[in-house]
């Protein structure tokens, strides 16, 4: 799991709308790859990611048993360390559930922030620039992981994120498909 913000002015978002930012769900890996320089050019450092390794994802959701208090905490985090750097009186935020789990797990000294949270963000550019930045860092995590393992790890869930699974299970044991794969997924637990 990956979260990312991005903090952006009148000319900054300008910028990235006029070089095609928009929702990463609309480009291909290849495109958010080429993109992703152009988008740190652009902001420079005013961005921030939270990377939840899926052993780590799978520790916390051991820990707090809910996907949206996860999500909650890692936007909570990736907003505390963006307000630490950019003075900002208002963000935004996708909206995937309670609104209350974002801001009950920010600090005390942000919490006079006005945090709109809403479906379908992306439709603003700091939302857009940071979804792609985010899908960025997913895909060079699989990069990394095919690079340390010689082995295609596929995304999403389908019979072939099963079979791959499977393979993980048998070739490198349970140990390591705890430091690859979402355990408390349907997909996952067919095979355990």
């Amino acid at each position: 799991m990956i979260i990312c913000g991005v903090y952006v002015n009148k000319d900054t978002s300008s910028r990235l709308k006029s070089i095609g930012v928009k929702d990463s769900k609309e480009l291909t890996d290849n495109a958010i790859r080429n993109i992703t320089l152009s988008i740190k050019k652009i902001i420079d450092d005013n961005y921030k990611l939270v990377v939840i390794t899926p052993a780590r994802y799978n520790s916390l959701h051991d820990e707090m048993g809910n996907v949206n208090k996860m999500l909650g905490w890692g936007h909570a985090r990736v907003l505390n360390n963006l307000l630490e750097k950019c003075e900002v009186r208002e963000a935004v935020s996708d909206k995937f559930g309670d609104e209350k789990y974002i801001l009950n797990s920010l600090p005390e000294r942000w919490k006079d922030i006005k945090l709109h949270q809403l479906t379908k963000a992306e439709r603003y550019t700091a939302v857009a620039a940071a979804s792609i930045l985010a899908r960025n860092r997913f895909c060079e995590w699989f990069d990394e992981k095919y690079k340390e393992y010689n082995f295609e790890f596929p995304k999403g869930a389908s019979s072939s994120v099963e079979e791959a699974a499977v393979k993980i299970k048998n070739k490198l044991g349970f140990d390591k498909l705890n430091e690859l794969v979402k355990l408390h997924f349907r997909t996952t637990l067919k095979i355990i």
